[in-house]
Order: C-alpha cells, then sequence, then structure tokens
C-alpha cells in the first residue's frame, strides 16, 4: 500500500519535558532539583564554621600573649655576687619589656624567648653558669654561677673584671667606682676604684693603649696575665716593696711597668724570668745606697746593666 509521501514525512511536534520532575526507575543524576538550595547552604554554613573558629582562635591568642594571666610579674635572682642586683635587674627588666616579632610580649612567661634573654646577658656578663626557668603562671626564675675574679683592668675610664685566666667577665659600673683613693700617681692619669673594690684586695692592671675591649675577650694571653699577677707575691718575697698597680700597653705586650705604692716603677721584661728581674732591682738599690722614691723607674730589662732615671 503506497504511503503519501507528505503523511510519511511529516516532522512530529516535541514535547518538552521536564527531566528534573521525571520519577520513577530511571532518573538523571544530572537534574538535581536541590542543587541549588543545597549549595548555598553549604557556603553559610562553612562560613559560620569559619567564623566561629577564627574569634575562638582570637580569643585563645589573646589569653595566651596579651591577658594579664601570663604576665610576668615576680624575677627571682640567685648567685649575684659582685654583679649588682640592680644592674642585672634593669638588664633584666629591658628584655622582659620589649617584644619580638614586634607583635609578642617577653613579659609572658609563654612567649618570652629565654634564648634571646640569656644572650643578652652574656653580652654583659661573663658567667660560669645561667638558668632561665618558668614558674607558671608569672614566676621568672634566674640562676647564676659567677667566674672567679682576681685582677681589675682598666682603660681610660672604663673598668672590668679579670678572671684567673685573662678573660674579661664584666664591666664595673659608675656607681662601682669614684676618683681619689690610691696613694700612687694616680691622679689626673687614670680614675680611682672604690673602697669596696679595694676591699677585695685585687690587683689593678692599667692598659696605656687606650684600645676597645669587649666582654668575654681574652685580654692577655693566660701566660703572660699570671707572670704578671704573680710577680705581686715576689715583691712582697724578695723586697720591701708594696705593689701599687701594673702599668702596659697592650700594643706591646712584651714587657710591664710594676708601680710601687711610693709611686716609682720597675721595668720588667716578660719574656724573660720576672723574680730574676726585681731581686736585680732591688739588689741594686740596695749596693747604690738610693733612695729609688728620687727616680721614675728602674728598668731591669736589659742583661747586663739597670738602666733608671
Amino acid at each position: 500500500m503506497r504511503r503519501d509521501y507528505k503523511q510519511a514525512h511529516r516532522f512530529k511536534k516535541h514535547k518538552i519535558r521536564d527531566h528534573r520532575r521525571r520519577t520513577g526507575k530511571f532518573k538523571n543524576p544530572f537534574f538535581n532539583v536541590k542543587t541549588e538550595i543545597t549549595t548555598k547552604w553549604s557556603v553559610w554554613k562553612t562560613r559560620f564554621i569559619l567564623g566561629g573558629v577564627g574569634i575562638v582562635a582570637a580569643v585563645l591568642l589573646y589569653f595566651i600573649f596579651f591577658s594579664p594571666y601570663f604576665y610576668i610579674n615576680k624575677v627571682n635572682v640567685e648567685g649575684l655576687e659582685s654583679i649588682p642586683g640592680n644592674d642585672f635587674q634593669n638588664l633584666v627588666d629591658e628584655h622582659l619589656n620589649s617584644r619580638w616579632l614586634l607583635i609578642f610580649p617577653n613579659n609572658n612567661t609563654l612567649s618570652l624567648r629565654k634564648g634571646s634573654l640569656a644572650k643578652k646577658i652574656g653580652e654583659r656578663y661573663v658567667l660560669d653558669e645561667l638558668v632561665i626557668d618558668r614558674d607558671f603562671p608569672n614566676v621568672l626564675n634566674i640562676k647564676v654561677k659567677e667566674k672567679i675574679s682576681n685582677a681589675i683592668l682598666t682603660i681610660g675610664p672604663n673598668y672590668f673584671f679579670l678572671d684567673t685566666h685573662g678573660l674579661i667577665l664584666r664591666r664595673i659600673n659608675e656607681n662601682e667606682v669614684y676618683p681619689g683613693l690610691s696613694a700612687g700617681p694616680f691622679s689626673g692619669e687614670v680614675p680611682e676604684f672604690k673602697n669596696v673594690i679595694a676591699e677585695l684586695n685585687l690587683p689593678l692592671i692599667y692598659d696605656q693603649s687606650g684600645d676597645q675591649v669587649e666582654i668575654g675577650q681574652q685580654f692577655l694571653t693566660p701566660e703572660k696575665y699570671a707572670k704578671i699577677l704573680n710577680s705581686r707575691e715576689i715583691l712582697s718575697l724578695y723586697t720591701p716593696y708594696e705593689l701599687d698597680f701594673y702599668k702596659i700597653n697592650n700594643i706591646d705586650v712584651n714587657w710591664f711597668k710594676i708601680v710601687t705604692k711610693d709611686g716609682w716603677e720597675m721595668h720588667v721584661d716578660l719574656d724573660k724570668n720576672i723574680q730574676t728581674q726585681i731581686v736585680k732591682i732591688f739588689t741594686f738599690i740596695k749596693e747604690q745606697g738610693i733612695n729609688p722614691s728620687d727616680y721614675n723607674y728602674f728598668n731591669a730589662r736589659y742583661e747586663d746593666r739597670i738602666y733608671y732615671k
């Protein structure tokens, strides 16, 4: 049976179907009517959670680093002997009043940088031991053990303690020093040291070079330093003279001057036997029958003779 061509090729009108409403066994997973609503709720939920976390974190940060609860309000320092307590406390307070990264305070037991505080103390004092502990929530404990001082070094207006090996331990502050004590020729030449320092019975070494020195620096080699200090005992054992102080020029450390209480000097070579040179000067003075106070110095650095002026 022959079909009409137009009837056979007539285009059918298609209905627009809403696949989102399709029910039954087959569903298109890419068409979900709840997607837009769910997405909006997820964004707001995430923002709410992040906001809450941010608020909690901000509160915790404030409580930990900026609330008064962890502020250090007491500093205990043990073991100070020659170091003035006020000077040490001022140094610690200076560090506690500072901040690191321009934000976090050092006067907080949690954010305190102990290593930085130890470094600052070490730049001013050379110690045998330094222990820094935090006692939560508000106490800082500092325990120190000082090195033994056995001499005083002066360069210009500055004074320093030296240890048994010639290491510069610390600067003696202005409150420990004042002029006008020694019987020697200090007036107008070098500042004097206070009675408190004099009572320590430590020998004084005056460096005439005027060089700059630093805390922790080795002033002299241990061998030369020991020779200078041993001359004090030699002087008291083999002569009637008393030591006032030593003079040395750190630019030329091959010799030094022993300044007596009477104001005259002995010039001694560090590379030779110290006792031999001191006894040689004393013997020369005795044999010549002269008054050493009438002269400025006696020089025993040369083998064959004594030079004096």
